[in-house]
């Protein structure tokens, strides 16, 4: 064996010790030269990609991507070369065209002389899926509880409302919106004229002049939905006219070609004593099928505009039907109420598993170092020291998110709490930031105050302000934190003031959103979780927090609490 053989096997072993941290890694790892191509890689990014390391070796990062979002990867290569790190989130783009959401990171850093960008890649599939459905979830319950408060407002009207011509066309309009159609129409019932009675159209939207001219009375033999449901007594629904056997080759049939509607349904207007009424209807110029919802909340408007017609003698049954109503909006609003919790329990759980993990990477980047920190190279040393780092880092915003979802998982022991002691327990907990930063902190308390609140919670909306305050004035000659509060009309006023940045009153709202931070993590380290929690915790508490701040003139926080 040359001498040169041990040498060359250990460098052997160092690198396979590297390869194997690498690809231990939960998500995938790349590093790129300036021009943003592969320099080296996980065995997941393969995984992942469909791609063969060779193929990889010949392209560039926003090759994994699709052209909507190549350039922003472009940008944010160019920043970390610039600023040092940069992240975002973007779908990857595989090799058999899958899109696959994942949260990216990258720091700049330099080997040789050279600068290179290395980063982690986490698929967060699971989060966006659970966001997508509570997302939906809120969309379908905001718009039933839009169409449940149109409803209620009609109720209201027909009991205040002498107008009658002009309720008609708030059924009308309403009825459009509910079932989402093109045209829709009311018409009562004439049970003298004929056999089987004739309906009148008494309001329509949509319809061409020739087409309500037709329409204007329709008798129980007609051959479109309103006569066929006169007929029956039950409602009729043409998904698709040219489709409809009971209407093919009949005038109405020829009357819808000519006004282009392809679908229409038409539901009984029938009094609380079971006598039809009149009829509504709604048209679409296109095939269409409305669903039972749809029709469950038809039903409710049918409901009001029987009454309409009856309304002298039916007062006390709408006053029942709007009390009803009101019962729906407060079932909707306790099913978003109950959708949000379902993404707080999730992000909590979430969270509270990636804990474990975590921690096993800490403990063993921690004994790698430990144990062998003299074996490794300067790559070796540089990717371990890059696992403990990000590690680190993950581990906050795991703890920061679990504290977050925390607020909205369990019931608060609440009690008066002092304002003024629960200050001092935050300072002194700070007291070696205060020191290192030289601030000047000032406490303006006329007297003893308590607030009605849960003591571990205030200590959260405090320790957060105050942080918030040491951090972004940090660059004043000294930082000066006033601190005090007052009581004003049973409420307790707090404010935490500081002479740092400032904050352009666009981004007021902003900042208290989670995730959203004006700047990068290198100028002012941070997760963009401490204000949300500042605004939830407060919010839990029956208060309300807002900033009054301009750029390079500090910033107060103003908080309001019941006392």
């Amino acid at each position: 064996m040359s001498e040169g053989e041990p040498a060359e096997a250990a460098l052997r072993q160092e690198k396979q010790f590297s390869d194997d941290i690498i690809n231990s890694l939960p998500g995938i790892f790349y590093m790129l030269d300036t021009d943003g191509r592969y320099v080296h890689w996980n065995q997941r990014l393969c995984e992942v990609s469909g791609y063969r390391a060779e193929e990889l070796a010949r392209m560039r990062m926003f090759q994994l991507f699709g052209d909507d979002t190549a350039p922003l990867l472009l940008e944010r290569i160019e920043e970390v070369f610039r600023t040092g790190e940069s992240e975002m989130e973007a779908p990857l783009l595989t090799k058999d065209g899958r899109c696959i959401p994942y949260r990216f990171t990258g720091r700049r850093t330099t080997i040789g002389g050279r600068s290179y960008l290395v980063g982690l890649g986490i698929d967060i599939s699971q989060r966006k899926a659970a966001e997508a459905q509570v997302e939906r979830l809120n969309r379908e319950r905001t718009a039933e509880l839009a169409e449940t408060k149109l409803l209620q407002s009609i109720s209201a009207a027909l009991i205040h409302q002498d107008h009658v011509e002009g309720l008609y066309q708030e059924i009308i309009d309403a009825a459009v919106a509910i079932m989402g159609s093109d045209c829709a129409s009311m018409q009562v019932l004439y049970p003298e004229r004929g056999e089987g009675g004739e309906l009148r159209l008494l309001a329509h939207r949509g319809f061409s002049p020739e087409a309500a001219k037709f329409w204007e009375w329709v008798r129980a033999d007609s051959r479109t939905t309103c006569g066929i449901a006169l007929g029956t007594g039950r409602r009729a629904v043409a998904p698709d006219t040219e489709n409809c056997h009971s209407m093919a080759g009949s005038e109405d049939l020829a009357t819808a070609q000519q006004s282009g509607i392809r679908a229409m349904q038409s539901t009984p207007l029938v009094s609380r004593g079971g006598r039809m009424l009149g009829m509504i209807s709604t048209h679409w110029r296109h095939p269409h099928q409305p669903s039972e919802q749809d029709f469950r909340l038809l039903d409710i408007l049918a409901r009001q505009a029987a009454d309409l017609l009856e309304r002298r003698q039916a007062e006390a049954q709408i006053q029942l039907l709007n009390a009803t109503l009101e019962e729906r909006v407060r079932e909707r609003t306790a099913e978003l109420e109950a959708a949000n919790r379902e993404l707080e329990g999730f992000t909590y759980a979430a969270s509270h598993d990636m804990r474990a993990p975590l921690g096993r990477i800490n403990s063993f980047s921690t004994l790698l170092s430990d144990k062998y920190r003299d074996r490794l190279d300067g790559d070796g040393l540089l990717f371990l020291d890059l696992i403990r780092q990000n590690a680190t880092r993950l581990n906050i915003l795991v703890e920061d998110l679990l504290a977050h979802a925390q607020i909205g998982q369990h019931n608060w022991d609440m009690r008066p709490t002092g304002v003024e002691g629960a200050v001092k327990v935050i300072l002194h907990e700070r007291s070696e930031d205060i020191r290192q930063s030289g601030a000047d902190i000032r406490l303006d308390f006329p007297g003893p105050m308590s607030v009605n609140s849960n003591p571990t919670a205030l200590h959260q909306i405090l320790r957060n302000l105050v942080d918030n305050a040491l951090k972004y004035s940090r660059q004043a000659q000294p930082p000066v934190i006033d601190i005090g509060g007052r009581v004003e009309q049973e409420r307790c006023l707090l404010w935490v003031r500081d002479n740092g940045i400032g904050i352009d009153p666009v981004y007021h709202e902003k900042i208290f959103q989670i995730f959203q931070r004006l700047h990068t993590y290198s100028e002012y380290p941070g997760n963009g979780i401490g204000l949300a929690l500042v605004r939830k915790a407060v919010e839990r508490l029956n208060g309300r927090v807002r900033v009054e701040s301009e750029p390079g003139r500090g910033a107060t926080f103003l908080l309001e609490l019941p006392v």
